[in-house]
């Protein structure tokens, strides 16, 4: 017990913690994505001219002068989303045990479950 009590001394890192925010932060974004994504592949049941309005809106037509718009900008969406996912990934593969030793912890405490 003294060893514990002498342990609580020590400071700490908020490292883990902090990847854990980070973690929640872009599975956040990323679930909120998908459901704006959701809603917005969802406008072609709205008819056709509805889903052409999304797709030139979201292309920013009303910003070029031409009305074409900017296809670069999907791009750099996509760019942006395929980031965020890959950070996400990141952060979930370090919390899986990288030893025998630590599978085999993780299953003794699913048998306590």
């Amino acid at each position: 017990m003294e060893r514990l009590i002498k342990n609580d001394n020590v400071k700490k890192s908020r490292i883990p913690a902090r990847l854990d925010l980070a973690q929640s932060g872009t599975g956040l974004v990323l679930g909120l994505f998908m459901w704006v994504h959701m809603m917005l592949v969802g406008s072609i049941l709205l008819g056709k001219g509805s889903f052409n309005f999304v797709a030139k809106f979201m292309e920013l037509s009303f910003l070029s002068g031409t009305g074409e718009g900017f296809p670069s900008a999907v791009f750099l969406a996509v760019l942006v989303i395929f980031t965020l996912f890959i950070i996400h990934a990141l952060l979930g593969v370090r919390k899986f045990p990288i030893s025998w030793k630590q599978h085999a912890i993780i299953r003794q405490q699913m048998g306590m479950m």
